[in-house]
C-alpha cells in the first residue's frame, strides 16, 4: 500500500511539473470540506522561501474566487508582495497560476511563477491532509 501511495504522489508530482503553461489547468478543483486556506498558507510559506516578497511582483491571471485562491491571494499581501489581479501588468511583474486538485486519495497543490512551479502532494491523515513529501520545483 505504502508503495502504491508513493508512486501515485511521484506520477501527480511530475503531471504537474511536466505540463507546458498552455496545457495546464488552472483552479481549485478539490471537493468541499478540504481545508483550504491551510493548503494556500503552506504555498505561500514556500513562495516566501523561493521569491523575496519585497521584490517580487505577481499578476494573478486567473480569478481567485475560490477558497483556495481567496486565502492564497490574501497570503501573499500578506506576506508583502505586490499582487495585481488581471489586467496588464508592468513589464517585471511575473504570471502567476494555481491548481489544486485531488486524484484519488492524493490532493495536490501546484503553484507556477513565471515558467517555474512548485508542487506538493497531500494525503488523508485523521481530519486533515498532511504534506506527502517535500515541495517539488521545477525551473
Amino acid at each position: 500500500m505504502n508503495n502504491i501511495l508513493t508512486a501515485a504522489v511521484f506520477a501527480l508530482v511530475l503531471a504537474g511539473c511536466a505540463t507546458s503553461r498552455t496545457e495546464a489547468p488552472q483552479g481549485n478543483y478539490l471537493p468541499a470540506g478540504i481545508d483550504q486556506p491551510r493548503l494556500a498558507a503552506d504555498a505561500v510559506r514556500q513562495l516566501v522561501a523561493v521569491y523575496p516578497p519585497a521584490r517580487t511582483r505577481l499578476v494573478l491571471e486567473q480569478p481567485a474566487k475560490d477558497a483556495f485562491g481567496a486565502a492564497l491571494l490574501q497570503g501573499l499581501r500578506a506576506s508583502g508582495y505586490a499582487v495585481q489581479e488581471g489586467g496588464k501588468a508592468p513589464e517585471d511583474t511575473l504570471p502567476l497560476r494555481y491548481v489544486a486538485d485531488q486524484a484519488g486519495p492524493v490532493f495536490r497543490v501546484m503553484v507556477a511563477v513565471g515558467s517555474q512551479s512548485l508542487a506538493r502532494a497531500y494525503v488523508p491523515q485523521g481530519n486533515a491532509l498532511v504534506p506527502a513529501g517535500a515541495w517539488a520545483r521545477k525551473e
